[in-house]
């Protein structure tokens, strides 16, 4: 049993005057004379500032000399009666109802004392059963969740109390009993010392004092004079009287044997510990713990509650002298261990480790805690170490050194959770391994979430880009660790504005465009969204993309950088409140903007159709319509373009105070509606419809805009439509009011230029040469008026006025000439006044034009086909000779000018017809060589050697005409010469078959005879078909179709009439330079192409270009 103290009797100080009194008595001057160590630390450290943001330095020593009050004890002496108390409740009654029944019974009068003291102790006891129950209530009362709850726990508490004064009242009555009438009484120690205890715990410290003071005078040699001693120290300990409390401990621990000794060594430790003599106590708590692990004396519970509270404080004192490099040995020694990685020590460790950051040692503490990750890599606790870590280095304000822990957390954080699934935990192992996660994350959440935005704030101050850096990466670890945090949003916004400030603006897009699709209603929508734009645009910028390379309207694909900014416009769109989106029609601008530059137009006009539609007032709008116009314009979409400029300018908003807009608006109207009926009249031309629609078209357009640029145009235009259309009346008068109405306008020379055209087309040549003679004289400085007086000869000559037609171009060639590249167009009008003169028949001035023309243009390639003609005018006017002469100069020239290679395919082709005609006057006289007379069968060798003389003549022939395909390689003369080839083997065959059989030989000689021609003339046969043949394929080969290409078919026709059936032939002029044939369906040549149609005068007519 122990001395209890009551809180009631400590504040009597009368009592506490006498108790003090009689201790010193006791105590006398034992040890008196020891001398006080030395304190190691400084009494008190100067009260620390704590800077602006909340993290203390780090102090220069360890904390000062704790205040006697500032700690203590955590185990009480009743607890180590409590648990006995409750165990032996039960057996207690059945004690006290049997030593009764012996008293009343009446027993030996030895046993009497022996009895009653039972008795008492067990009363008391009893009272101390009725007390604990008193406790438990009261700390219910404190724990009640409702006010009936805590009602009834303060009855209880009252009810428990109450009776435990009524038992503590009946065993001091017993124990004053026996001290009085039993004197002798052997037990009388543990009677004094329970009836001490027992005024002490009803407040009658006096008595108490009294009592204790008999039992250790009296009974020196009792083992509870240690008892006393103990209680006399806790009396002195809670009085702060700390020498005298040390000295009543070391008394009461005088006597190993006593129960009370190994508290009493730890109050000793705790004297210490107040006094600040930090070894000492370190000392008498090692002493304690290596007590409880050898004493036998100790119950269990008691011993190891002993022994662990005494680890704890041995710790809490080690933290005040420590050092944090040998405290893992140490503690290690103080439990029994090399290692220190049992959970008994590791636990000690960290209580180190709070304990420094308690007392602002944070560099010992983070030393501890990287120390207990080493001892137990494998511990589910280490990201919270680790977190514990980063905070102590921070509290340092060395960033580096906590960006590197940080980053450290976070691959250790990642470890952790490896090593936890790996290990497949279940049951309560699982659980405990989850709450330490949990538990690391929520601290390593705080603190770097803390420094992020602490640094942050430092950085806004210095400007310094290092602590913005430093920031930057603690923000990044935070989002890495906990990207599921409450606080992400927060964090996110804030790094996206992190990196913007260091200029890592593809970053802050990202961090502000993650903003906005994390909370679409968040805090920081608005600011995120408008910022993600900006990001983006100077990320752009960085980038420096090329230009989108853009060809013709073909579309571009947009660089995905780009497309960024598009998305984060359409998101600022989507997302921003219309009352808080004062970039809006900028931002929609912006995107439509980025389409338009690629191409993607469909895209583009429908946002900018929305900022027009819903934004008309805004500076945007404006250039939104010019851009949409300008997109139907490239496009050509003329009907788009006039429906949506006009609707425009239906829209007051969009084009109130903005004339220039309204003006290009109209513009835009006029000339898509002009561009549409210039398409109209396209389209009706060439499906031949009529034009009247298109005049009609034209005449409302210059209705509906009559002052516009194009309007005399349009009725010009109409005036044309209607001409054509065969509206002859209305056309005139739509040019009246064009030349009445627009009497500026330029157009006034077009239509008596278009007058002049109308008469041509209409083939009324004779009035339009006169209209084109009329318009050169009277719009000389007109640039047309060359093309009219060079068409009005062209007309004159058509419509027989030679003379008058040659004049106008001899009037031309005076005016125009001597231009630049008059030479060539002179020679042109030199020649086709030759032809004119041919064709009307004035041979002998055509023969003398064309011969002024070769010597006059002697280099024009149409030198010799003037030579040509002139010989075949000489040949129509029965002047062979002269002929003979010209077609001479032409072999002559041509073959000058083909050794030089400069021949032109014209001269070649005259000059092979030339030479093919002197050649083919012979082939008469082959045929007539082809006759053969009776042969004599008395002179067979002279009839054979005839027929050798013939086919002689015949190679001789072919030859010729050989050499004329070979040396000129001509379509018409090669045609001819092939003719030529095949019916000189025509004639052979024929002359053959003429042959009568000779006189004198019956009918069956001559069939004999006959059969014998026919075996040399069926080989001569098909020479002749394969020269045919030949001839049509040359024709074919050069696709040009002659009088002898027809010629060629005909025999084929005959010859094989299976394989060439006969069919209609048609002929071009022999004098034709070769056009073009189509091809029968017996791939011979037969028919010519359709003749061109009539050349109009639109521009010039006939001046050989």
């Amino acid at each position: 049993m122990r001395l209890r103290i009551s809180s009631n009797s400590l504040g009597r100080l009368a009592l506490l005057s006498t108790a003090v009194a009689v201790s010193f008595a006791l105590l006398g001057d034992v040890d008196a004379k020891k001398k006080k160590k030395k304190k190691k630390k400084a009494a008190a450290d100067t009260e620390q500032t704590t800077p602006a943001d909340d993290t203390p330095p780090p102090p220069t020593q360890k904390a000062s000399l704790q205040a006697v009050t500032a700690a203590g004890p955590t185990v009480k002496y009743e607890a180590f009666r409590k648990k006995i108390e409750m165990q032996v409740a039960e057996k207690r009654e059945e004690q006290i109802e049997r030593i009764k029944k012996l008293l009343d019974l009446g027993t030996n009068k030895e046993d009497i004392p022996n009895l009653k003291f039972r008795l008492a102790e067990l009363y008391y006891e009893k009272s101390r059963f009725f007390f604990f129950r008193s406790q438990e209530a009261d700390d219910k009362a404190s724990q009640a969740k409702t006010e009936d709850e805590k009602s009834l726990a303060l009855e209880d508490k009252e009810r428990n109390g109450k009776e435990s004064l009524e038992w503590t009242a009946k065993a001091l009555e017993i124990y004053a009993e026996i001290r009085k009438k039993y004197p002798d009484y052997p037990q009388m120690p543990e009677v004094l010392f329970a009836l001490g205890q027992s005024y002490w715990s009803e407040g009658k410290e006096q008595d108490a004092i009294e009592v204790y003071t008999e039992l250790i005078k009296k009974h020196k040699d009792s083992p509870l004079v240690a008892d006393a001693w103990l209680a006399f120290g806790e009396f002195y300990f809670n009085q702060k009287m700390l020498k005298q409390a040390l000295k009543a401990y070391e008394l009461a621990a005088a006597d190993k044997r006593s129960r009370v000794y190994g508290f009493a060594i730890y109050k000793q430790a705790w004297c210490y510990y107040n006094l600040g003599e930090w070894q000492n106590a370190l000392t008498k708590f090692r002493a304690t713990v290596f007590y409880s692990d050898m004493s036998k004396e100790m119950a269990g519970e008691n011993k190891i509650s002993l022994a662990r509270e005494a680890k704890k404080d041995f710790v809490k004192t080690y933290a005040h002298v420590g050092d944090s490099k040998k405290a893992k040995f140490v503690i290690g020694d103080l439990i029994g261990e090399e290692s220190c990685q049992s959970e008994e020590c590791l636990k000690l460790m960290e209580q180190l480790a709070g304990l420094w950051v308690e007392q602002g040692y944070f560099d010992d503490a983070a030393s501890i805690f990287k120390q207990m990750i080493v001892l137990d890599p494998r511990n589910s606790r280490n990201p919270f170490f680790q977190a514990k870590v980063v905070d102590m280095v921070s509290r340092n304000r060395d960033r580096k050194a906590t960006t590197r822990e940080a980053r450290e957390l976070v691959e250790l954080t990642n470890r952790t959770k490896k090593i936890v699934e790996d290990q497949h935990l279940t049951g309560d192992k699982a659980t405990t391994a989850k709450a330490n996660l949990e538990e690391a994350a929520t601290l390593a959440e705080s603190t770097i979430r803390r420094l992020a935005q602490l640094w942050n704030q430092e950085a806004k101050k210095t400007g310094q880009k290092a602590t913005y850096a430093d920031s930057r990466m603690m923000y990044e670890d935070y989002l890495r660790l906990f990207p599921e945090s409450k606080f992400t949003y927060e964090i996110r916004f804030q790094l996206g504005d992190l990196y913007y400030k260091l200029e890592e603006f593809g970053k802050a897009a990202d961090a502000y465009e993650a903003t906005v699709k994390a909370d679409p209603n968040g805090k920081f929508l608005v600011e995120a969204a408008n910022d993600n734009i900006l990001a983006v645009e100077e990320h752009l910028k960085d980038l420096r993309l090329a230009a989108p390379a853009l060809k013709d309207d073909k579309p571009v694909t947009i660089h995905p950088e780009r497309m960024k900014l598009i998305e984060a416009c359409d998101r600022y769109v989507q997302f921003v409140p219309g009352d808080k989106a004062d970039k809006l029609v900028s931002v929609k601008f912006k995107s439509a903007k980025i389409f338009y530059d690629h191409n993607q137009l469909e895209e583009a006009m429908k946002r900018f159709e929305d900022v027009v539609a819903n934004h008309p007032k805004a500076e945007q709008a404006e250039v939104a319509a010019h851009l949409v116009a300008d997109v139907y314009n490239l496009r050509k979409d003329w009907q788009n373009l006039y429906d949506t400029a006009s609707r425009y300018l239906g829209v007051a908003d969009l084009v109130a105070d903005r004339e220039k807009l309204q003006t290009d608006l109209k513009k835009f109207c006029e000339y898509a509606k002009f561009s549409m009926v210039q398409i109209l009249e396209e389209k009706v031309k060439k499906s031949g419809d009529s034009l009247a629609i298109v005049g009609q078209a034209y005449l409302d357009f210059q209705n509906e805009f009559p002052g516009s640029e194009n309007a005399d145009e349009a009725l010009f235009n109409a005036s044309v439509a209607f001409d054509q259309a065969g509206e002859k009346a209305r056309a005139e008068e739509l040019r009246k009011k064009l030349l009445e109405d627009y009497k500026d306008s330029p157009l006034r020379a077009d239509v008596q230029f278009y007058i002049a055209r109308a008469h041509e087309e209409r083939a009324e040549y004779d009035q339009a040469g006169q209209l084109f003679l009329a318009f050169a004289r009277d719009n000389q400085a007109d640039k047309r008026a060359r093309d009219a007086l060079f068409n009005a000869a062209v007309f004159y000559a058509g419509t027989g006025k030679v003379k008058e037609a040659n004049e106008l171009r001899l009037e031309y060639l005076e005016k125009y000439g001597k231009q630049k590249g008059g030479e060539k167009e002179a020679a042109t009008i030199y020649f086709a006044m030759a032809q004119d003169l041919e064709r009307a028949g004035k041979l002998q001035p055509a023969a003398n034009r064309y011969q002024e023309f070769y010597k006059k243009f002697a280099d024009d390639e149409r030198a010799i086909e003037a030579m040509w003609r002139e010989a075949q005018v000489w040949r129509q006017l029965r002047q062979p000779k002269a002929a003979e002469k010209v077609e001479s100069v032409i072999l002559g020239e041509f073959k000058k000018l083909n050794a030089q290679g400069k021949a032109p395919p014209a001269a070649a082709d005259y000059a092979s017809r030339i030479a093919f005609l002197r050649i083919d006057d012979g082939f008469d006289k082959y045929k007539k060589a082809m006759n053969v007379g009776r042969p004599n069968m008395q002179r067979l060798p002279a009839f054979v050697r005839e027929l050798e003389n013939r086919a002689v003549s015949r190679e001789n022939v072919i030859k010729t005409y050989t050499s004329i395909v070979t040396d000129y390689k001509q379509a018409w003369s090669s045609i001819a010469s092939l003719y030529r080839i095949a019916s000189a083997w025509d004639e052979f065959v024929e002359m053959m078959q003429r042959i009568p059989c000779p006189a004198g030989i019956n009918e069956e000689g001559c069939m004999v005879f006959k059969q014998g021609l026919e075996e040399k003339v069926e080989p001569a046969r098909q020479s002749a078909r394969k020269a045919y043949e030949a001839c049509v394929a040359k024709s074919n080969e050069l696709d040009v179709f002659t009088e002898y290409s027809s010629k060629c078919v005909k025999q084929l026709e005959q010859l094989a009439p299976e394989a060439f059936p006969e069919i209609t032939e048609k002929r071009v002029d022999f004098s034709s330079s070769g056009p073009s044939l189509d091809v029968a369906p017996n791939d011979l040549i037969l028919r010519p192409p359709p003749p061109a149609a009539p050349q109009g005068a639109v521009g010039r007519l006939d001046r050989g270009n």
